[in-house]
């Protein structure tokens, strides 16, 4: 009948009722989301980190086809690196985004022009070369540059621009950690072995979320801590052609790369 509502209008109006109310809570929750983050504030983070890396090579050259094996030679090592240490993170609000500064001052001010820790190196290498089958004797080759030691080196935070500083939108980042984990001793007569490990710390990239990042350290920081892990294992095969006697030379390894880095907000 003309002026009453029959069921299907009833239906329809309980609808937009419904979503009207869902639209409003949705605009008041994100209102006091925007709220609880005082303007200007900065996230602020005490971020520990700790890495290390092992490799274990080989190489063999088979030497002269004539005389055959004459200068055959076999080289085997092993390269242990270990980092650990404590450094700042700031996130902070900009017109469109945040920026971020992995390494900062104790006052959260500025970002410090380089990162140094305490690296710890452990290389082992064997060294023989035959030349019996020409007359001469199988030698091993004493490497005494192959030792044990602490010396402080670079660490960093590499944030998809190959360094740790950045900008965010909100779009998602990658960040991984770095440090100098080939110690660099020049003419010490050691080889760590490392040179067809390429670029391996690439590949362990985690993805992180500044945004999340900083509103979980504006609002909540005692229970703002995210932690991440980036890990990698490195085989390595080749054959290649030794051009100076004539042989092939055939180069095997096995790296393992592990980091940890845990970013805690700070409370006070």
């Amino acid at each position: 009948m003309p002026g009453r509502w029959d069921g299907r209008s009833l239906a329809v109006m309980r609808r937009a009722v419904t979503l009207l109310a869902v639209l409003v809570i949705a605009a008041a929750v994100s209102a006091a989301t925007q709220a609880a983050a005082p303007k200007g504030a900065a996230g602020k983070f005490v971020v520990r980190y700790q890495a290390s890396l092992t490799n274990t090579w080989s190489s063999i050259d088979t030497g002269r086809a004539d005389p055959p094996g004459c200068d055959s030679s076999r080289e085997s090592g092993t390269l242990s690196s270990r980092v650990a240490g404590t450094t700042r993170l700031l996130v902070a609000p900009e017109e469109g985004g945040l920026t971020f500064f992995w390494g900062v001052d104790a006052a959260y001010r500025r970002p410090l022009p380089q990162l140094t820790a305490p690296i710890t190196f452990s290389m082992q290498m064997q060294e023989t070369i035959d030349q019996s089958s020409c007359g001469g004797s199988l030698q091993s080759i004493p490497n005494p540059g192959c030792v044990a030691a602490t010396r402080t080196g670079s660490v960093g935070f590499d944030a998809g621009g190959g360094s740790g500083a950045g900008f965010s939108r909100g779009r998602p980042h990658t960040v991984h950690f770095s440090w100098k984990y080939e110690p660099g001793w020049d003419g010490t007569g050691c080889d760590d072995g490392l040179a067809v490990v390429g670029s391996a710390l690439d590949d362990t990239a985690q993805p992180i979320d500044y945004r999340k990042l900083y509103r979980c350290a504006v609002t909540k920081p005692k229970a703002c801590t995210v932690t991440l892990h980036g890990s990698k294992s490195v085989p390595v095969h080749a054959v290649s052609a030794d051009t100076v006697v004539g042989g092939t030379i055939t180069d095997d390894a096995q790296a393992q790369i592990d980091w940890t880095v845990t970013v805690a907000a700070v409370t006070r």
